[in-house]
């Protein structure tokens, strides 16, 4: 199985986020045994 994971959720846990830190470390947990994990990075701009 392969998992798609936002980029923000390994960006809360680099930087120990205090809103966001424990449900992305234990979405984290979950699904990273054995499994693939492919990084999805949003590079789209929002507009003024």
């Amino acid at each position: 199985m392969t998992v798609l994971v936002d980029s923000n959720v390994i960006l809360d846990i680099l930087t120990n986020d205090r809103n966001w830190f424990d449900w992305s470390a234990l979405k984290n947990h979950i699904f990273r045994k054995g499994t693939a994990m492919l990084i999805g990075v949003n590079l789209s701009k929002k507009k003024p």
